[in-house]
């Protein structure tokens, strides 16, 4: 490529990469246009889609609702990963779907998703939804909102239990409970890193 810039050869070699059927130069391809070639970024998540990578799903409705402003587009990609079977993914799509319903407004809908994530079991998603709706109903239930901390602590995910440990102790503290049971008992999971 004669005269070719720096980000033309990034470009190209991302393009042969993918042609070579590296799914993952797809989406780093898709990173790389979504700035200045947004439609030829929405090509590329597209085709690491079709090739099988669903968690380019992801970015494919992050992009549709930041280009487009199409936010029922980006819900139904959202759910187009829910019914892709994996259920890591479905469990991180019915999460974004709780993010797009509550910057919506939509109060009843958000719960029922917020439900579906719980249900889905998948431990980071779960203590993330468990955790949104104790702090949701922190201030008329505070007894349930205790019992969504403890049950967020207990999913395993070490990040999720944490931070859920932090604001079950600002609960108790604000309801004024010092004497309850210490959170330096609770069996936080330990990173296996």
């Amino acid at each position: 490529m004669k005269n070719a810039t720096a980000y033309d050869l990034v470009v190209e070699q991302y393009r042969k990469r993918a042609a070579d059927g590296d799914t993952r130069a797809l989406v780093e391809l898709g990173d790389l246009l979504r700035q200045t070639d947004p439609e030829g970024a929405r090509a590329a998540y597209q085709q690491a889609v079709d090739a099988g990578d669903l968690r380019a799903l992801f970015d494919l409705a992050l992009l549709t609702r930041r280009v487009t402003g199409d936010n029922d587009a980006a819900l139904a990609i959202y759910r187009q990963a829910v019914a892709a079977g994996d259920p890591a993914i479905a469990a991180e799509a019915l999460y974004n779907i709780v993010l797009e319903q509550l910057s919506a407004g939509d109060s009843a809908a958000t719960d029922a998703a917020l439900q579906q994530v719980i249900d889905a079991g998948q431990p980071r998603w779960a203590a993330h939804a468990m955790i949104r709706v104790a702090s949701r109903r922190s201030q008329d239930d505070p007894a349930a909102a205790e019992a969504l901390y403890r049950q967020a602590i207990d999913t395993g995910d070490v990040h999720w239990s944490a931070y859920a440990g932090v604001e079950l102790a600002e609960l108790l503290e604000a309801r004024g409970d010092v004497t309850g049971p210490p959170l330096a008992s609770i069996d936080y999971p330990q990173d296996p890193a």
